[in-house]
């Protein structure tokens, strides 16, 4: 049985993601990248597959980060975004939590339907962050800012943080 209100939803966003946005949205500003966590990480999916099948343009998003996603059943339900044999070119970083009791093993089918997935885990439930094992918790951040940074850091930016003081002064280190 088709979802009608997923199908509602996908169409809803389709003109807003393809940059046919109302009188009222006149910039063309649109978001480098998607980080999402659960039926976020699956509407997130969606995204990146509309924005890829808008126009004939290439993908709009550089980079999405899909924390804990379900198992991508809904895929039925668009067929025209996504099939067998066409993967998503937008790259993707996937953090599946082992065990998750809610999702399961979604997030290796959701890292399927990508050409070029990362996927990371973490032993601490369905959460997008360990919380227990605070080096657990640096080490996915940084991997995750490690990820977003090679992706989406243009001209426009630099690939330094701040020193830490929050003075957000010129005393910078590279990222690691």
């Amino acid at each position: 049985a088709v979802d009608e209100a997923l199908v509602a939803t996908a169409k809803a966003v389709t003109a807003a993601v393809a940059g046919r946005r109302g009188a009222e949205q006149t910039s063309c500003y649109h978001p480098d990248a998607i980080l999402a966590f659960s039926q976020g990480a699956n509407f997130a999916t969606m995204l990146a597959a509309m924005a890829e099948h808008s126009d004939g343009a290439p993908p709009m998003l550089k980079a999405v980060v899909l924390f804990c996603g379900a198992r991508p059943g809904w895929t039925r339900q668009l067929p025209d975004l996504f099939s067998e044999r066409d993967k998503l070119r937008t790259p993707a970083l996937v953090v599946a939590a082992e065990p998750d009791p809610v999702v399961h093993d979604g997030p290796r089918a959701m890292a399927a339907l990508f050409d070029d997935a990362t996927l990371l885990t973490h032993a601490e439930g369905h959460k997008p962050l360990p919380s227990a094992d605070r080096a657990a918790c640096e080490a996915l951040v940084r991997a995750v800012t490690d990820f977003l940074v090679a992706r989406c850091c243009c001209g426009h930016c630099s690939q330094t943080t701040s020193s830490g003081d929050g003075g957000g002064d010129e005393s910078a280190s590279p990222v690691s």
